[in-house]
């Protein structure tokens, strides 16, 4: 039986190579900037005198997973004083509603960004090969 195949390439001519796509960050890394952007869009919300709460429910979502995400496994002090500081980010996230709460989503976004450098910092810093 004889297959008839088709191609758009001139003969002789190989397409170009694609470089390789982007690995994905690690999860812990995806929940931190994705926190840290629902923090920013509530900010926005607030200037545009909108309401914050459904960017700050998804920051809360977001938090409430990263303890298990960072923590190295079986260290369980460490799990949970990360429980205990996302525990904390999510009450005072969950008490913003309006422009009052400025200040503390500023808060919590420098206290994301500084729990970001520490993360990449450990995690680049292990012992070398």
């Amino acid at each position: 039986m004889v297959v008839a195949t088709y191609s758009a390439l001139r003969p002789g001519h190989c397409p170009a190579e694609t470089p390789p796509p982007e690995p994905a960050p690690p999860l812990s890394v995806a929940l931190l900037e994705g926190a840290r952007e629902c923090v920013e869009l509530a900010r926005d919300c607030i200037g545009r005198g909108a309401d914050p709460r459904c960017h700050l429910r998804w920051a809360v979502t977001r938090l409430r997973k990263l303890p298990a995400a960072l923590a190295p496994p079986g260290d369980g002090e460490i799990l949970a004083i990360l429980s205990d500081l996302t525990e904390y980010m999510c009450r005072e996230l969950s008490s913003v509603h309006d422009a009052s709460g400025l200040a503390t989503l500023e808060r919590m976004y420098d206290l994301l960004r500084e729990i970001r450098g520490a993360w990449v910092t450990d995690a680049g810093s292990g012992p070398e090969a």
